[in-house]
């Protein structure tokens, strides 16, 4: 019986018509090698070759033979889609078949396992040793890894160990890399990125490690905080001024004969508050307008009955398309403004102004007003004033668009159109929220992103606007989102909560946008409607027309929101930390500040309440705060040994006075028997012999925390942190605190695990026995 051909089956078919997308004289061929990588040859030029990554779109990677090529150097018109390999180069002067095989390697990742910024990072660091050492590939061995890591040891101890568990997995797939090294460098584990072989990294090491010094000073944060308070001031302003308009009923209609002769007379004069009361009729107008287009939009007609009206209001039959409304579209006094004042008064016959008309009706919710009323205004030079007057009057328009007082059309073609901009209806009232959400919270720009509308509250869902904080100081707004732990794999998500009292002006600005999301758009998502396209966009303008400079008179091209997730944490808060010891010490420090709720209005004109708040959101997480207050034992770091003659003995410290404990205020006691709140007692002194006693009293709180979650909570969360918080001050600023706490777990250990010994009395409370927790063989 005859073979069966190979190439007749379905699977070999696809592979071969479906190959690599080669461009003209590229290095790499269809098929792949014996080792399962692609194949690259070398080339007698620099070369250019596309290829299908992990997610089925073509990827361009640049290898550089013959001349070095510098991305930094190329337009990014001209470097768009590409990847530079930037290690080839040099790689390939020294080791040609290295530089081939790391390739394969990479366009191999690419093909199945796509190449974030850690894998990019792991080729680096490879190429990099084996350009230095002289090495050749197939001589890499687990004392190579050390080298790396010699070289590479400054980074954040994540990083680091992903980065070489990725460069792990590349000389696994060296070809011809011996098996038994293959093996023993599975094993490698790079040592703690915040230790050298011999010493801890002292403090000014660490801050330097962490590149603090990235952030953006105080001047640059300021710049940033007034500009964005100041747009956000605009918005909140017009909003309201357009409620006192339409409440008060007063203003005439715009678009009506007598409305366009005063519109005319308002813009003729050039007078500013005439100017104003022009815009006021203007923004009347709008909003009649945009739920106009709102009510039609969400309507649910079919495509060919829209059809049919369009068709109408094309050829100026206003009144036919307006018949063929639904009835209770018919009845919108919106809708009615829409067809019988703009489109009869305002279009009229203009075909120029019936162009936005239909294109806010088919592609958009709004509409611009002003390029219909330029054909409605005879004075143009009049009518170019007082644009002018608009787009250098309101700082919300110009640090978007940059200021156009010598452009020939004062507000360009592919702008918002003002009023859209001016009453936050557009997305970028979304990116001044979130620019001050990320001021004050501290938190990255992920995390705002991905704050959702609503949170689920058991058989419905609940606008997150409107979930309170139960732990927090003064009522405040809970707001609950998540960024990406692990970003190879994109797997992980860790939440995150901000906090933000009801009295701050972010929350008012939070619900205002809301508002007017929720009155635009149905079916939200998330909170913030804003693109990420738009919102890089919208980094670049907001720097570029606002001016932003550093201190040394340069001008930012563009926000970098990773600047500023703990910009204060520098500068500011170091001048907190004079003679200060602790998180109480710095609490004390802002405490009289911290009393007081100031508006952001009243921030901008104070230095030193900028410093607080942003100090305290750094160092102490506001809604928090009361908690890290409960710490008040004293911690003799010292090593002092208690006066044995005197001593009032307790569990977790000496008491220096049982008549005057203030674990709680107006306590009223002549012999505090409390002993499990003595850490939270300022009565109470910590020496090293503690030490064991609070670890274990520690594991006594995690037994009862797998027990009976609810009594934990409700009864002893709060002394197991502050426990946790004494063993961790204890640690960090104790005399070879890290020593005497490691023996000091050994200890506790030891008793924990021997059940005939108690080192303390159990936990007391009317409910344990209820539970068994005292009975229950301890967990080992």
């Amino acid at each position: 019986m005859p073979r069966k051909n190979p190439l007749a089956s379905k699977n070999a078919q696809e592979k071969i018509s479906n190959p690599l997308t080669v461009s003209c004289g590229s290095p790499i061929r269809h098929q792949d090698s014996l080792d399962g990588l692609p194949v690259v040859e070398p080339s007698s030029s620099n070369t250019e070759f596309s290829f299908l990554n992990n997610k089925g779109k073509t990827e361009t990677v640049c290898l550089d033979f013959v001349t070095k090529m510098e991305p930094n150097s190329i337009p990014v018109k001209n470097k768009r889609g590409k990847t530079y390999l930037t290690w080839f180069y040099e790689l390939y002067q020294k080791s040609p078949n290295d530089a081939l095989t790391l390739t394969r390697i990479y366009i191999h990742l690419r093909k199945n396992e796509g190449s974030p910024d850690h894998k990019r990072r792991a080729f680096q660091w490879l190429a990099q040793y084996l350009i230095n050492s002289g090495k050749r590939l197939t001589s890499v061995e687990y004392k190579s890894l050390e080298s790396i890591y010699e070289a590479n040891c400054e980074i954040e101890r994540t990083t680091l160990k992903t980065t070489f568990n990725i460069l792990i997995n590349v000389l696994c797939l060296v070809p011809n890399l011996k098996d038994k090294v293959k093996v023993s460098i599975r094993h490698y584990e790079p040592p703690n990125a915040l230790q050298s072989k011999n010493r801890l990294k002292t403090a000014e090491e660490r801050i330097k490690k962490s590149r603090i010094n990235n952030d953006y000073s105080e001047y640059v944060m300021f710049q940033i905080y007034a500009y964005t308070n100041a747009c956000l001031m605009e918005i909140k302003e017009a909003n309201t001024r357009l409620e006192v308009l339409l409440d008060s009923g007063k203003q005439k209609r715009l678009f009506t004969p007598e409305g366009l002769r005063l519109f005319r007379k308002l813009i003729n004069s050039g007078d500013i508050t005439q100017y104003e009361e022009a815009l006021d009729m203007e923004l009347i107008a709008y909003r009649h307008c945009t739920n106009a287009l709102k009510q039609v939009l969400d309507s649910q007609m079919n495509e060919e009955h829209v059809g049919k009206i369009l068709e109408h209001i094309e050829n100026f039959e206003f009144d036919k398309g307006f018949n063929l409304l639904p009835v209770q579209l018919r009845r919108s006094s919106d809708v009615k403004y829409l067809f019988e004042d703009i489109l009869k008064n305002g279009v009229a016959d203009n075909k120029k102004s019936l162009r936005p008309f239909l294109r806010a009706f088919a592609k958009v919710n709004y509409l611009d007003i002003q390029s219909i009323l330029t054909s409605r205004i005879h004075q143009h030079d009049k009518w170019r004033c007082y644009r002018e007057y608009l787009s250098s009057s309101y700082v919300t328009y110009e640090l978007f668009y940059g200021p156009r007082k010598e452009k020939e059309f004062i507000f360009a073609a592919h702008a918002d159109p003002f009023h859209h901009v001016l009453l936050g209806e557009s997305d970028k009232f979304d990116f001044l929220v979130i620019i001050l959400l990320l001021c004050e919270s501290g938190r990255n720009l992920e995390v705002a992103t991905n704050l959702p509308y609503a949170v689920n509250n058991i058989d419905s869902q609940t606008p997150i606007i409107d979930v309170s904080a139960p732990f927090a100081s003064e009522p405040s707004c809970w707001l609950t989102s998540f960024k990406t732990r692990g970003h190879v794999t994109g797997k992980g998500a860790q939440e995150e909560d901000i906090v933000v009292p009801y009295a701050s002006a972010l929350f008012q600005y939070l619900s205002l946008l809301d508002n007017i999301r929720s009155s635009l758009l149905t079916n939200r998502e998330f909170f913030f409607s804003i693109s990420k396209t738009k919102m890089n966009s919208y980094l670049r303008d907001f720097a570029t027309f606002a001016g932003i400079k550093d201190k040394n008179g340069e001008k930012l091209k563009r926000l970098q929101t990773r600047r500023f997730r703990k910009v204060w944490s520098g500068e500011v808060l170091l001048q907190y930390l004079e003679g200060v010891d602790t998180k109480d010490d710095l609490i004390k420090a802002v405490a009289e500040d911290l009393r007081n709720s100031i508006p952001l209005t009243y921030l901008l004109q104070s230095s030193r309440t900028e410093s607080m708040l942003a100090s305290a959101i750094i160092g102490l997480q506001m809604r928090f705060l009361s908690e890290h207050q409960k710490l008040a034992a004293q911690l003799k770091l010292d090593g002092e040994i208690p006066d044995e003659r005197n001593r009032e003995k307790r569990f977790l410290c000496d008491c220096l006075d049982p008549s005057k404990p203030d674990y709680k205020p107006n306590l009223e006691v002549a012999y505090c028997r409390q002993y499990d709140s003595c850490l939270g007692c300022s009565r109470a002194a910590v020496f090293d012999e503690h030490i064991p006693n609070i670890i274990y009293r520690c594991f006594q709180y995690e037994q009862l925390l797998r027990e009976s979650r609810d009594l934990y909570m409700a009864h002893y969360e709060t002394k197991h942190e502050i426990a946790i918080e004494a063993l961790e001050r204890y640690k960090s600023k104790a005399e070879n605190g890290q020593q005497k706490h490691a023996d000091a777990f050994k200890i506790a250990l030891s008793d924990w695990e021997d059940e005939r010994v108690q080192r303390l009395p159990p936990l007391i409370h009317p409910r344990i026995n209820n539970l068994n927790v005292i009975q229950t063989t301890r967990v080992r």
